[in-house]
């Protein structure tokens, strides 16, 4: 909006650092609301990063500005939101009700790093995660230029229960050879696995993508033994409908039709390009068959992340990951494209994912914006359509109890204050029958101009 219109109830102006989207395409996509984490290059001036849902059109239904690049924002079968977040050396998977409140935090036991790459929340109210493993290794008398001391991780499966006990534990270490990997073995650190997807398959057994071995593994829930290996040095199956193999793979996935579907990097194709690939797989005669492809045109090439999901009514929705021309491809079972998206600077989002989904924020998010050289504060409650108005509280101390200002609208604009002043604000939402929310989030903000009231001295008889 523009700052006159801001004081229109449902309406504000996004926070200067958003990541607003450019719809290429929007010719009658699924319905569903877009889930997205935005990850900003790391030349970007403004490098924010924001958890997004948002309509086809582009229209945020909510956002929350991170402290951290956030991963894997998706979600889950039982409803829950989850994220990963790694904060000050801490890293957890954190889960949202509908309210947009955090109900949990997982992270992987028996002193394992918890890796970012995949959470999956199952019906039985257990978790699956993934977590490194590193050994020092002497390479030297491996390969020529081997270090002496090389970090070599591989990847753990894990699967705890509802009260966070290990249930079912699998270590590549144990079963698959760091020889296997593609990566250079001069390097000083080594992720040989680098697994990057879980999926529980129709069987309840396990399989897992692994990004350095080029491989989809499929694994014994009850035993952790690998019934088969597919694709990498270790492969057992007979390619079919396909000249080229799959690597640096992600997102594997079971659809409904029982093939296999994945996000094909393509990093060791020659040329490099990024494709999606279906398979029908004969896990018994170990054969694969290439039964879908897309590729985009003019062709795409991700070197990192993606994901492919199919949606219910039959199109398939695309997160390009480290590309540079799109990040969201929505395409329908034809080839045509119903949908694509661009963040602006080349920021990207790990995964893309698309679902059904409804919610009410318990309390405002508040925002402040300077340009211009006047101040404001935005805020609203994400999908609460009987907020009757707002209470904006105000100091230059953290924690303010001055209600400063009422309002109907979404802003106000903040007057009376010195250059290099340090506010801080928090607002709260008022219903229709007076019931007053929890606070907001804090914002602090030390403005670098002044805004001073005008005196005017008068005579007053």
């Amino acid at each position: 909006c523009s700052r006159k219109d801001c004081d229109i109830p449902g309406t504000y102006r996004l926070p200067i650092d958003f990541p607003v989207p450019e719809i290429m395409i929007c010719d009658e996509p699924a319905d569903g609301k877009l889930f997205l984490a935005s990850i900003p290059l790391r030349t970007d001036p403004l490098p924010a990063r924001y958890l997004i849902i948002m309509e086809n059109d582009g229209t945020p239904v909510f956002f929350r500005k991170m402290p951290a690049n956030t991963f894997d924002f998706k979600k889950q079968q039982n409803g829950l939101l989850s994220y990963f977040l790694r904060q000050d050396g801490i890293e957890y998977f954190y889960t949202l009700d509908n309210t947009y409140s955090v109900v949990d935090s997982y992270t992987t036991v028996n002193g394992y790093p918890l890796d970012m790459h995949e959470f999956l929340m199952m019906p039985n109210g257990h978790v699956l995660m993934i977590g490194d493993e590193a050994r020092t290794m002497d390479l030297s008398g491996v390969v020529e230029g081997g270090r002496t001391d090389a970090n070599v991780v591989g990847s753990v499966i894990q699967e705890l229960d509802g009260s966070g006990n290990l249930v079912f534990q699998w270590r590549s270490w144990e079963h698959i050879d760091f020889l296997d990997t593609h990566v250079a073995l001069t390097r000083r650190g080594i992720r040989y696995s680098h697994t990057n997807a879980i999926e529980v398959d129709v069987d309840g057994n396990i399989m897992i993508s692994s990004r350095n071995i080029d491989e989809i593994t499929k694994i014994d829930r009850d035993t952790g033994e690998i019934i088969w290996r597919f694709g990498g040095k270790g492969n057992e199956f007979t390619l079919v409908g396909d000249t080229l193999w799959f690597s640096c793979q992600h997102d594997i996935r079971r659809l409904d039709n029982g093939n296999v579907m994945i996000f094909d990097n393509g990093n060791l194709n020659d040329p490099a390009e990024s494709r999606v690939l279906e398979y029908d797989l004969d896990e018994d005669n170990r054969i694969a068959t290439v039964v879908n492809e897309y590729r985009r045109e003019p062709a795409m090439f991700s070197p990192s992340m993606g994901s492919a999901r199919k949606l219910p009514g039959g199109n398939m929705l695309v997160g390009w990951g480290n590309g540079w021309e799109v990040d969201v491809t929505e395409v329908r079972p034809d080839g045509t494209v119903a949908f694509e998206m661009v963040f602006p600077d080349r920021a990207n989002s790990y995964r893309a994912f698309k679902d059904d989904w409804e919610g009410i924020a318990a309390e405002p998010y508040a925002w402040a914006d300077t340009t211009g050289g006047e101040l404001w504060l935005y805020f609203t409650k994400f999908g609460d359509q009987d907020v009757d108005k707002y209470f904006v509280y105000r100091g230059t101390s953290p924690s303010p109890d001055w209600k400063a200002y009422v309002t109907s609208g979404n802003s106000v604009r903040i007057r009376d204050f010195e250059a290099g002043e340090t506010l801080y604000f928090r607002v709260t939402a008022v219903d229709g029958c007076g019931n007053v929310s929890p606070f907001s989030n804090e914002v602090a903000v030390t403005p670098e101009f002044s805004d001073e009231p005008e005196v005017t001295e008068a005579l007053v008889k």
